[in-house]
C-alpha cells in the first residue's frame, strides 16, 4: 500500500529558478548546474525501485520522501523510502552512483571512483544509523509502541561496482529488495502493528511532512542583485516586453499573456513568498497599475501589514 507518493522535491523548483535567473557567464553557474543535475540523477535513480514494488508482499506499505521534524529536537529526518509492515519498519537510503564504490567499515568512509578520479564521500551507512535514531524519536511520540527498525542502503545504478573491506549486510544493489524483504519477514514474525495502525501512522507522518526548501543564494554566497529580473521568454530566455495586454519577445517573437506568473514564482522560490507592490514592480519590470492588476491572479493581501504586502497563493 502506498502511503505517500514520490513527488518532485521543492528544492528542484528552486534550482530551476536559480538557473533561469543566474547569468550563464557567472562563475557559480556551472557548479550550481552540476549540483542540480546530480540531485536530479539521484531522483531518477529512485524510480528504478518502483519496478520491484510489485514483488513485495501485500502487507508491506511504503512511504516515499519522508522529510519531517523530530519531536523535541531542532533537527529533521530525511528518509528516501520507509517500508512499514506488521512486524518491522525499514529505512531505505537510495544512492545513484556511477563508477566504483569502496566502503571502509573501519573508518566509516565511502570512496567513489569514476573516470579515473577518486572522491571521499559521506558514508550512507552512518547516515541511515542517524536516521534510525531520529525515526525512533518520532515513533516514540506518534506510535507509542516498540517495533524493530531496520536500515538498508541500496545502490540504484546496476552498473555501479560495490567493494568493501568486510561484508556489509545492509548494503546491496536495488534488485535485492524483494529477497531482503522476504528474509526480514522470516526473521521478524511477531506482529506489532495492525493494518489500521499502519494506515494511521502513515497519516501522522504525512501531517509531519515539511517542505524541503533551500536558501540557494546563501548556499552559493550569491547577492540577489546579480540575478536577472524581468519576465523571461519560455523559448529563448530573453527578457519580454508588455505590449497591449501581451508579453512579446523581441528575439524569437513568442507571445503570450501569462509569462509574468513564472517571474513571480521565481521570486518566491529564490527570495520569499511575500512581495510588496514596489518589489513586484522592480522584479518584473512593470508599471504600477499593470503590476497591481496582474498580482491579483497569484497573490492575496496579507492583513494588517504595512507597507501593503501580498502573499503568493499558487
Amino acid at each position: 500500500m502506498l502511503l505517500n507518493p514520490r513527488k518532485k522535491p521543492y528544492f528542484f523548483y528552486q534550482y530551476e529558478a536559480l538557473l533561469r535567473r543566474l547569468p550563464k557567464t557567472h562563475p557559480i553557474y556551472a557548479r550550481a548546474e552540476a549540483d542540480f543535475y546530480r540531485y536530479r540523477a539521484g531522483f531518477s535513480g529512485e524510480k528504478e525501485l518502483d519496478y520491484y514494488f510489485d514483488y513485495l508482499p501485500s502487507d508491506i506499505s511504503y512511504f516515499h520522501q519522508l522529510y519531517a521534524s523530530v519531536p523535541n529536537s531542532k533537527f529533521s529526518v530525511q528518509i528516501d523510502l520507509l517500508l512499514l509492515s506488521p512486524t518491522f519498519i525499514s529505512i531505505i537510503e537510495l544512492k545513484h552512483y556511477a563508477g566504483s564504490l569502496y566502503f571502509s567499515s573501519h573508518y566509516n568512509q565511502l570512496i567513489k571512483t569514476a573516470d579515473g578520479q577518486s572522491e571521499v564521500m559521506t558514508c550512507p551507512l552512518a547516515q541511515v544509523n542517524r536516521q534510525r535514531i531520529q525515526l525512533e524519536r518520532i515513533l516514540k511520540h506518534d506510535l507509542k509502541k516498540e517495533i524493530p527498525i531496520l536500515t538498508q542502503v541500496f545502490v540504484t545504478n546496476p552498473r555501479c561496482e560495490i567493494k568493501s573491506d568486510l561484508p556489509i549486510q545492509n548494503l546491496a544493489h536495488v534488485a535485492k529488495l524483494p529477497e531482503l524483504v522476504r528474509q526480514w519477514k522470516t526473521t521478524y514474525t511477531e506482529p506489532t502493528l495492525t493494518k489500521s495502525q499502519i494506515s494511521n501512522l502513515g497519516k501522522r507522518l504525512v501531517n509531519r511532512l515539511k517542505k524541503e526548501e533551500r536558501n540557494l543564494l546563501s548556499r552559493y554566497k550569491l547577492d540577489s542583485s546579480i540575478l536577472r529580473s524581468g519576465v523571461l521568454c519560455n523559448s529563448c530566455d530573453a527578457i519580454m516586453a508588455r505590449r497591449r495586454g501581451y508579453w512579446v519577445c523581441a528575439t524569437c517573437f513568442e507571445k503570450g499573456k501569462n509569462q509574468h506568473q513564472q517571474a513571480f514564482r521565481d521570486y518566491a522560490l529564490l527570495h520569499k513568498t511575500t512581495m510588496t507592490l514596489t518589489e513586484a514592480m522592480n522584479w518584473a519590470g512593470m508599471r504600477r497599475d499593470t503590476c497591481g492588476r496582474l498580482m491579483q491572479q497569484q497573490f492575496k493581501r496579507v492583513p494588517s501589514v504595512y507597507p501593503v504586502t501580498y502573499q503568493l497563493i499558487d
